[in-house]
């Protein structure tokens, strides 16, 4: 797996930027970049389904997405394949059809060192 060091994470974020949910990476970074950000809704939409239909979520699913395969529809940056992934999935698959949205989410990915994470676009 390509991990990216400190500065290419800054470079990156700066790049990609904005992104739509707040993903904590290494070196204390995380997606939310103040000010490049367009709207506050970035840095809360992930903390705020995390702390309120995750545990739903995860009720449903018998208390963990432990084994399971997790499809991600309208992906955008992988926020949600994200947190997917750290709630034990086997495997998550994110799909969107935004380029960019993707570029964004394999930038996640790598940084998080994620392997059992893929992204793809699917487009009509």
């Amino acid at each position: 797996m390509n991990t990216v060091n400190e500065q290419e994470m800054k470079s990156e974020l700066h790049r990609l930027a904005p992104f739509h949910h707040l993903v904590e990476l290494p070196h204390g970074l995380t997606t939310y970049v103040p000010e490049l950000s367009r709207r506050d809704i970035e840095r809360t939409r992930l903390p705020n389904l995390y702390a309120h239909v995750w545990p739903a979520l995860l009720d449903l699913c018998g208390g963990s997405l432990t084994g399971r395969r997790v499809l991600d529809v309208a992906c955008n940056c992988g926020g949600f394949s994200v947190e997917a992934a750290k709630s034990g999935a086997a495997f998550v698959l994110g799909i969107d059809v935004v380029d960019r949205y993707l570029e964004q989410a394999e930038f996640i990915k790598r940084a998080l060192a994620l392997e059992n994470v893929e992204f793809r676009k699917l487009a009509m």
